[in-house]
C-alpha cells in the first residue's frame, strides 16, 4: 500500500513539474483577478504575455524557464518599448514566485530585477536608477 501511495505522490510530482508557464499564468491572474480594481488589469496581463512571451515560454514547464530564457523575451522590447518590458517583467517574476510558491518550479527567480536582470539590461532613465524596474 505505501508503494502505490508513493507512486501516486510521484506522479504528481512529475505533472505539477511538467506545468507549463502558460498554464500557471493562467492560473494566477485567475487566482488574483479579484484583488484587481478593474477587470481590464487581467485582460491586460493576458494580453501582454500572449503578445511577448508565451510565444518563446508559454509551452515550457515552468521549472525550465531560466535567465537566458527571460532574457529572450524582455530584450527585443527593452529599449523600444520600456514601459511595457517593464510592466512584462514584473508580471513574468510575479508567475513564477506563484509556481515556487505553488511547488512548479525551484531556484531563484530568474525574472526577478534587483541584484539579477538589473545587470543585464540598461537601467530605466531618470530617478529608476534608485528603484527596481
Amino acid at each position: 500500500m505505501d508503494t502505490k501511495k508513493t507512486e501516486q505522490t510521484q506522479a504528481r510530482l512529475s505533472a505539477a513539474k511538467g506545468t507549463t508557464f502558460e498554464a500557471c499564468a493562467k492560473a494566477y491572474i485567475e487566482a488574483h483577478k479579484a484583488s484587481w480594481r478593474q477587470e481590464r488589469h487581467a485582460k491586460q496581463w493576458d494580453q501582454s504575455l500572449a503578445k511577448h512571451a508565451y510565444k518563446i515560454i508559454g509551452k515550457l514547464p515552468v521549472q525550465e524557464i531560466d535567465t537566458a530564457l527571460i532574457m529572450k523575451v524582455l530584450e527585443p522590447i527593452w529599449q523600444k518599448k520600456t514601459e511595457t518590458a517593464k510592466r512584462l517583467r514584473g508580471r513574468i517574476e510575479c508567475i513564477l514566485d506563484w509556481a515556487k510558491v505553488r511547488e512548479y518550479r525551484q531556484g531563484e527567480n530568474p525574472a526577478r530585477w534587483r541584484g539579477h536582470l538589473e545587470n543585464l539590461l540598461a537601467s530605466c532613465i531618470g530617478a529608476c536608477h534608485t528603484k527596481p524596474c
